[in-house]
């Protein structure tokens, strides 16, 4: 028992020396979670940020009175003048409006049966 009782005593010391830094890791470590407990505590809270809603302005609408044409009547007078049907880019010359504003009140008017295509984009009256 001589060789054994040595060998039982020898990791009797190594693990009370191991405990002893696992409690110093311990406290070490419970410092610096109080430490970050206090800092925590210490901050300021934060403050709420309240929006204003924004101010709305109406949407203003195309002035209407009674002097005033339309883009669509404006398109179907210059295709119903024509004589032999009339071109996008004719319409586009005379009335002064743009591609997409053309191809929109064609459309339109299309669908209402006041013009009908006569070719690709040449258009007259129904």
């Amino acid at each position: 028992m001589g060789d054994t009782g040595k060998a039982l005593k020898a990791i009797a010391e190594s693990l009370k020396a191991l405990s002893k830094e696992i409690n110093s890791i311990a406290t070490q470590f419970g410092k610096a979670t109080k430490l970050q407990a206090k800092t925590i505590a210490k901050r300021k809270p934060v403050k709420k940020v309240t929006r204003v809603p924004r101010k709305t302005t109406p949407k203003k609408s195309a002035p209407t009175s009674k002097g005033s044409v339309s883009i669509t009547d404006t398109v179907y007078g210059a295709i119903k003048n024509a004589d032999s049907g009339i071109t996008n880019a004719s319409i586009i010359e005379k009335t002064g409006f743009t591609q997409k504003q053309i191809a929109n009140v064609v459309l339109k008017l299309k669908k209402q049966g006041k013009i009908k295509s006569i070719g690709r984009g040449v258009f007259a009256c129904a």
